[in-house]
């Protein structure tokens, strides 16, 4: 049988330093991650802007749009990718 959320099954809400704390972590995590280079050809800075703002669990980056390969933490690189991917 599959568990339904009731108000009895629902978890206590996180305190600002609790969410703080699990941010800080996550942070301290994408730091001393893998790093992968992703580059965003100038010709999309008309539609972009001078960088493009990427985060993931409440830590983010800025990517310069200028063609140039940058080091960002690898699941923000997934990002930067799945985005130019999908860019119409």
């Amino acid at each position: 049988m599959t568990e339904v959320n009731t108000t009895a099954s629902v978890k206590k809400s996180k305190t600002n330093a609790e969410l703080a704390a699990e941010t800080k972590k996550a942070l301290d995590k994408f730091k001393n991650g893998k790093k992968v280079k992703v580059s965003i050809p100038t010709i999309l800075k008309a539609q972009l802007g001078d960088t493009v703002y990427v985060a993931v669990n409440g830590v983010a980056v800025h990517v310069p749009v200028d063609g140039e390969e940058h080091p960002v933490p690898e699941p923000h690189a997934e990002q930067v990718k799945y985005m130019l991917k999908n860019l119409t």
